[in-house]
């Protein structure tokens, strides 16, 4: 983005009428300030920052910033994810302030907690030389606001970084929030500094209750998104040069999701290994797994353009997040665990409902046999339908429940969770439908991280099964309409290694019915994957002989012949009849469903006899 325009004179809030002016502050005694004059001081920047000539334009977020920063009084936030830009915005908007105008102090806070504001603050008074502040007992907070309320002291811009944490803003911490500080009312700091017009206020905050904690309007927030295609580009061709071809930066940003924390790690990363290390092999390690794309959001380059207690990983910067919504409200930490292990553009929100999978659950025996089939199964149903015994509920399924099932009081509590994930840029609405949720991959894998390096990854895992498996019913044409969005999330679910036997049981309930959908649509292929890791499931968890193994084995043998692998089709038929002949006896409706698909397996290799007799067999039975 260029420069702000330049008409006149730039001004942030109201000109003082001091002009260049400046009046110093001596000690403060009993909280009257002695009528002392001192030389005047140039107004200057506490910026602790080098100015970034690689600054990257962001569209209009600068000049939006500007025409709010402009009215007197004038407050804006920079709001979004973290590692997404905010506080680069917010350096590269104190520098075009400064380059315009000597008239305008500019004031850098930490602010991720009191503490680090209370250190920012005294820095900032040492900078103005205001006696007394350098004293232990000086009550630097309002030394800082008297200074700031002053309008001899021309006009100033403070900037609040990293106001992550609302409760900073809040009415007063105190104890062991507030350490050995003096009382602080975020709160009320700001409100005396409302009628100050010669002044504005900027935050930088991942927390859109923090945002809106500082601005008066909705409007004063301004969203900070993951970069363009074009913004990306211009960026990993500007740190890395001739050695990144347009394809290849196209793909980093693609891979990266267009984070600007994470590419800008990613090229400081790749120039320092070139020549040896080429852009194209760093995306062809990235390409090989999750495990070596989560390795690169841990990486940690350093960035002088970043506060010395900010992480300079994405992932790390988000874990401290995840930490801290686990603190202030661990119901909604709990959802984002569950979230993390659905596919991230379609998540209902009648699959989150259920999260009271005990923290530590049972790997004891549950019992080698889950209920028998009531045997529905005909000749014009291939697939057997498995019946479901849930081995950690005594009653219904909890996720076909709807919101108008829940007391107002689980309903607020939902919607308080859902908001915290939401106010956090952690999820987002789907525009398609305003039930259905969004994420990051990377804040997924992120989030999957933190829960293995806090030993939660097995927990959550296991109440993804078991939601997923409550809301996937059978594969059949009446349960289409249903099955259809679940199979994006039971595909993930293939890929999850799991240890406990509870959590196992539960992951091959919506495998088998994800592959019997498969199957019906035609996509055999991934009914295959579905059908031989549900079998597999079933016959290490239940033995081989169990009714729903023996289903397992039928719908493979179904796969395999819709395949015209015959022979490994024809294999397992007859495999799955003579244990059927055994447990369930020769005229059980299962036995005979199995006689039946073997028969239709020899007319499919035009063995209209063998066929035909065993077709007959079945005719027999069913009229006894």
């Amino acid at each position: 983005m260029a420069a702000l325009p330049l008409r006149g004179s730039i001004h942030v809030g109201e000109t003082s009428s001091s002009g260049n002016s400046r009046t110093h502050i001596g000690n403060i005694y009993n909280n009257c300030v002695p009528q002392q004059t001192v030389a005047p001081v140039r107004a200057r920047s506490t910026v602790p920052f080098q100015r970034d000539k690689d600054f990257v334009p962001r569209g209009t977020i600068l000049n939006d910033i500007h025409n709010i920063l402009s009215a007197p009084a004038g407050r804006a936030a920079l709001y979004g994810l973290g590692g997404v830009g905010k506080s680069q915005l917010a350096i590269e908007y104190s520098f075009q302030i400064t380059d315009r105008s000597e008239e305008i102090w500019v004031f850098w806070l930490y602010a991720s907690n009191v503490q680090r504001l209370e250190a920012s603050i005294r820095d900032s008074l040492e900078q103005l030389d205001v006696q007394g502040s350098d004293e232990a007992a000086a009550d630097v907070f309002k030394l800082f606001q008297r200074w700031l309320r002053d309008e001899r002291h021309g006009r100033w811009l403070l900037i609040l970084d990293n106001v992550d944490d609302e409760r900073v803003l809040e009415d007063a911490f105190t104890g062991k929030d507030f350490g050995d500080l003096q009382k602080w009312s975020g709160r009320q700091f700001l409100a005396n500094l409302t009628t100050c017009r010669h002044g504005s206020i900027l935050v930088t905050t991942r927390s859109k209750k923090a945002a809106e904690k500082v601005v008066e309007f909705e409007s004063s927030i301004v969203n900070v998104d993951p970069m363009n295609d074009a913004q990306s580009m211009l960026l990993l061709q500007t740190k890395l040069g001739r050695h990144c071809s347009d394809d290849e930066a196209a793909s980093l940003a693609n891979a990266l999701e267009h984070m600007p924390l994470a590419m800008a790690q990613a090229a400081a990363y790749i120039k320092k290994k070139l020549p040896r290390r080429t852009v194209q092999q760093y995306l062809d390690e990235l390409a090989k797994s999750d495990k070596s794309l989560l390795k690169e959001l841990k990486r940690d380059e350093g960035d002088v353009r970043r506060h010395e207690e900010a992480r300079n990983s994405v992932m790390l910067t988000w874990q401290v997040s995840f930490e801290h919504i686990r603190e202030v409200r661990p119901s909604a930490a709990d959802l984002l665990s569950v979230m993390s292990f659905f596919d991230r553009q379609t998540i209902a929100e009648t699959l989150l409902w259920r999260r009271d999978l005990p923290a530590t659950t049972s790997v004891s025996d549950i019992g080698d046999s889950l209920a028998q089939t009531d045997g529905n199964t005909g000749d014009n149903e291939e697939m057997q339908a498995r019946e479901e015994d849930d081995p950690t509920e005594d009653g219904e399924s909890d996720t076909d429940c709807s919101s108008s099932d829940r007391s107002d009081f689980e309903r607020d509590a939902f919607d308080q969770d859902l908001d915290t994930l939401i106010d956090y840029s952690f999820i987002s609405i789907a525009t398609t439908n305003p039930t259905v949720y969004e994420m990051h991959r990377l804040v997924q894998m992120s989030t999957q991280a933190w829960l293995k390096l806090n030993k939660a990854f097995e927990r959550w895992a296991s109440q993804f099964m078991v939601n997923l498996s409550d809301a996937f019913p059978a594969g059949k044409f009446e349960n289409w309409a249903v099955c259809r969005p679940l199979l994006p999330h039971a595909v993930l679910a293939l890929k999850i290694k799991l240890a406990n036997r509870v959590a196992l049981l539960k992951q091959s309930y919506p495998l088998y019915n994800a592959g019997w959908f498969a199957s019906e649509q035609g996509n055999y292929a991934l009914a295959l994957t579905f059908n031989k890791t549900v079998l597999e499931l079933d016959r290490n968890l239940l033995g081989e002989e169990h009714v729903n193994t023996l289903k397992s084995m039928n719908n493979l043998a179904l796969t395999y012949r819709h395949q015209g692998l015959f022979k490994e089709a024809e294999k397992l038929h007859v495999e799955v009849l003579e244990a059927q002949r055994r447990v369930l006896g020769e005229e059980h409706l299962d036995t005979l469903g199995s006689v039946h698909n073997l028969a239709i397996t020899h007319r499919d290799q035009g063995r209209w006899k063998e066929a035909e007799e065993l077709h007959a067999k079945v005719l027999e039975a069913r009229r006894r």
